[in-house]
Parts: structure tokens; sequence; C-alpha cells
């Protein structure tokens, strides 16, 4: 009777080693048939493996944070997490999971940084210079009408608020971001439009609670991040393009005539101010279609508190300078004292 209490419990401990090895074994390292599609994912930098486990768990990728948690340790993997975005699939298998999030500190990174006001086709050009893909494919990619074409499964209310038709220009965040080398456009964009969501809500929930025009403000506020480099002016400039609004006054920027010729000049020549495009502001009264790049806080805040004054007029100074005139005579010796002179 005593050898047969012995082999029962023999026989109960071989089936629970055995049974806990299987489901650990089936857990961690199991295949799923038919795989579903990718869910986004985020690491961010210094989060340890229980908390990813816990986000993993959240967004119902991994069914066991013990298990998942456990292939960590086994792994020696704790300090191996890359900070950064992922498209991990619905159903993976741990290991697969923890692999993809640990090699992925391995690959080579790319600091890039967007200074603020560029427009896509700028920003493209920097995309190609860092030598992580070609700016025809990047701008392609900026150029849909909706970002879930590039971005499934995120969506963003603010996009909603852009005219139809309109694509992600002005929408695109300046900022630094790191990328791994062999990202595609849609990484660099998803950031940038994360990024626009979290700089911007506060400043949404102001102009949604106004009644004003969200793309409109986008749009000037695109075209005063050109036109004037200091952060102090660009409330005064606003409140003069507005004012030229009100009365029924061409803009005549600049900035939207070179956004139209692709020239970028300081003074765009008579030829130039003549092309015929909705962004020849001195051709068609009130604003162009869509942003003409993509603008800072401080240049959407100068558009929502303008500053009122008696200006109507000003222009840059090549050393970047402005210069304010309260009347078109005014203006015009100005143009022939700073602008013209060799």
């Amino acid at each position: 009777m005593f050898y047969k209490s012995i082999l029962i419990v023999a026989v109960i401990v071989i089936v629970v080693v055995v049974g806990g090895f299987g489901y650990f074994y089936f857990g961690v390292y199991g295949k799923i048939a038919n795989p579903a599609p990718e869910k986004e994912f985020t690491v961010t930098k210094g989060e340890s493996g229980k908390m990813i486990g816990k986000n993993l768990k959240d967004l119902g990728l991994i069914k066991d944070r013990f298990l998942f948690e456990t292939e960590v340790w086994l792994r020696g993997s704790e300090k191996e997490f890359a900070a950064g975005n992922y498209k991990l699939p619905e159903k993976a298998s741990i290991a697969d999971l923890v692999k993809i999030l640990t090699t992925a500190a391995k690959r080579e990174q790319v600091k890039i940084t967007i200074p603020e006001g560029l427009s896509n086709k700028e920003i493209a050009k920097i995309w190609e210079e860092k030598k992580i893909g070609m700016a025809d494919d990047f701008l392609a990619k900026a150029s849909v009408k909706d970002s879930r074409e590039i971005i499934p499964g995120s969506t963003y209310d603010f996009l909603a608020l852009k005219q139809k038709g309109a694509d992600l220009e002005g929408y695109l965040y300046p900022d630094t971001y790191y990328v791994f080398k062999d990202s595609q456009p849609e990484d660099l964009i998803k950031k940038m439009l994360d990024n626009f969501e979290n700089k911007t809500k506060d400043i949404l929930a102001e102009i949604q609670s106004s009644g004003k025009d969200f793309h409109d403000i986008l749009t000037l506020a695109s075209i005063i991040e050109r036109e004037v480099p200091k952060t102090s002016e660009r409330p005064i400039i606003a409140g003069l393009f507005l004012k030229r609004i009100q009365i029924g006054m061409a803009l005549q920027s600049d900035a939207t005539v070179n956004y139209a010729t692709g020239k970028y000049k300081l003074q765009p020549t008579y030829d130039d101010l003549q092309v015929n495009s909705p962004y020849n502001t001195y051709k068609y009264r009130g604003l162009p279609p869509s942003p003409i790049g993509n603008p800072s806080i401080s240049s959407i805040k100068a558009v929502l508190n303008p500053e009122q004054s008696e200006y109507l007029y000003f222009l840059s100074k090549p050393t970047g300078e402005t210069v304010f005139s309260k009347t078109l005579e005014e203006h015009n010796e100005n143009k022939a004292k700073y602008l013209n002179n060799p």
C-alpha cells in the first residue's frame, strides 16, 4: 500500500511537471494558424519588461504576462528592449514577440530633424538626404487624402477638420525624431501625426469651442511661419493678414508664391507673381486651399491671438529683420530702401 501511494504521488508530480512544461512551451513558442492583422504597439524609453508585458496583455497581444516575463528572464533580455513604434502580429508566439522587441535594439537608428515651416516636399528631401529612402516615396505617402491608407488602424480627429481633398501638408509636426534606418515613410509620418495630436490637443479644443475653422487657422499659420522668423512678430503679421482679408485685400504673400513656383526666393520676380495657381495670393484673394508648410505652435497661437496694429504692409530685409508700414507709399519707400539697393 505504501509503495502504491508513492507511485501515485510520483505519477501526479510527473503529470504536473510535464503539463507545466507543456503549458510554458506551447504558451511561449506555440504558433497560431491564420495570423490576424497587425496592431500598433509602442515601447517607450526605459520601459521595463514587466510593463511591456502588461501593455501587451492589455492590448490583447498575449494571454499570460507571467509567461512573457519568464521568457524575458530566461533570455536575459530585460535590458534589450528598444524604444519605438512597432507593428506586431495580433496572433504571434510570446517568443516571437520578445525577439521582435529586442532585436530592434541592434537596428541602426537615424536622427532626423524637421525645421518648423518646411513643406512636405522639403521634408521628403531630408528623408532622402538621410539615406533612409527616396524623396518621391515619402512625398507620395504624405500626399494621401486619408491617413488610414498608409497607417491602418490609426485615426486622428484633427484630420477630419481638413478640407476634403487636402493631403497631410500642415499636419506633420516639425520636431526631432529617431527612426530605424530601414523605416518606411509611414513610420515617420505616424510619429509626426502623433506628435501633432499631442501638441495641439488643448489648442484644438479651444478652436472648436470658438467655432473657428481649424484648417483655415493652420493654413494662415503656415504662411506666417514662412514669412517671419521671429516669434514675437508673428501676432502682428497675423493681425495684418486678417485685416487684409477683412477689407477684401489680397494677402499678397511672397511665401505662397514661392510655394507655387518651388523657388523660395526672398523677393519673387514679376514673372513669379503671374503664375496661375490658387496658391498665388497676389492673383487670388483670400486664403490658399491648404497649408504651404508645417507650422509651429507659436504660429498657430499667433493666428488665434492676433495683435491689432495700424500696419497693413511689411517686408523682410536680407538680414531677416521685418519692416512694417502703414501705407502703400511708405511700403514702396521701404522696398526701395532695403530691397532694391545694390
